[in-house]
């Protein structure tokens, strides 16, 4: 999943995360100079392209797993804005 949250800086929205052993990606794998390419194509929004979160699920990530995310995404996003 890769979102886009204005006025946050990725990296910022990274290290808080992490501090509820949560970790994300702040590039896209094709992102060059922290822009992500394949967001600036999508959406030919430099903005988004230059915020965007990449958040990486898999066959075991758990309901539980996504609803913890929320829950911290949702407070640290509030803190930061």
């Amino acid at each position: 999943i890769n979102l886009s949250i204005k006025d946050i800086k990725p990296e910022t929205m990274q290290h808080m995360l992490e501090e509820y052993n949560i970790y994300i990606s702040t590039k896209t794998a094709c992102s060059m100079n922290n822009v992500s390419q394949a967001v600036l194509a999508l959406t030919n929004d430099l903005d988004k392209a230059t915020h965007s979160i990449r958040i990486s699920l898999s066959y075991k990530t758990s309901k539980e797993d996504v609803l913890e995310f929320l829950k911290f995404f949702k407070e640290c996003t509030e803190k930061l804005k």
